[in-house]
């Protein structure tokens, strides 16, 4: 399961989007964005596209994170997580219920739950965030709930992408 936020890979990253199509292609691996904006590669390739309000990211994440517990094959037990700390996360967050993030970032409701589905059964997630998370005023809260995030999928990694890694490769090899 790849799981992008916030990134147009096709812009920002082309080789990661050539690199995640293969993914999907060979390994059959399920491709979700959340994105303020639609994208190439989300037409193409995402069994799911978010297009949440922009700025929205963080309540987009606790909104995944509530529709997750409430499925009713979340193994709790298997990530380590005791009742009294799901009965903690969902009372410090309680004004994010998925249909008040659903509602909150424009996202529809049936969307939300679908990715956090596909997310709760995933055996390995892998999250790549993009430009509108690297270089948000509220970095540090979208870092928090992807950090919850990673705590309530099987096995996460988090990988923020490279701010102008096009850029950066083109000045490597001498093209101003």
């Amino acid at each position: 399961m790849i799981f992008v936020l916030g990134a147009d890979l096709h812009s920002e990253n082309p080789i990661t989007a050539l690199r995640v199509k293969k993914a999907i292609r060979r390994h059959e691996a399920k491709l979700l964005l959340a994105n303020p904006r639609p994208t190439p590669l989300g037409v193409r390739a995402a069994a799911i596209e978010a297009i949440y309000h922009p700025g929205t990211e963080a309540v987009l994440l606790l909104g995944l994170i509530d529709a997750m517990l409430d499925l009713p094959d979340f193994e709790s037990g298997a990530l380590g997580l005791d009742s009294s700390k799901l009965d903690e996360f969902r009372r410090r967050h309680a004004q994010y219920t998925r249909a008040k993030a659903a509602e909150i970032c424009g996202v529809p409701l049936a969307d939300l739950e679908k990715m956090a589905e596909h997310l709760a059964r995933a055996e390995r997630v892998v999250i790549l965030t993009g430009n509108e998370v690297s270089q948000h005023t509220h970095r540090k809260e979208i870092s928090a709930a992807l950090g919850n995030l990673k705590l309530f999928c099987k096995s996460a990694v988090c990988k923020p992408l490279p701010v102008d890694s096009n850029t950066r490769g083109a000045h490597f090899f001498g093209v101003e």
